[in-house]
């Protein structure tokens, strides 16, 4: 994944820039009408949420460790 390999290099942001990319993806998907406004619970999505957190408290092992469950999750 882009993410690991940005945070590997130090490239915080584009690792940031890249699990945004893949929580958009992980979230695109197609819902009835009537659904739109249930809350989305997949732990692929919760996940790269957390590995959004970590980057933003400079975690990089934990961002590591949240991609690499989300990947073991898709």
């Amino acid at each position: 994944m882009a993410a690991r390999a940005a945070i590997s290099q130090g490239e915080l942001g584009m690792a940031q820039e890249a699990l945004e990319r893949a929580e958009t993806w992980v979230l695109d998907r197609s819902v009835r009408p009537s659904q739109v406004r249930n809350q989305i619970t997949d732990p692929v999505v919760e996940e790269i949420s957390g590995a959004l957190r970590a980057l933003a408290a400079n975690n990089a092992a934990e961002a590591q460790r949240r991609i690499d469950a989300a990947l073991g999750k898709l």
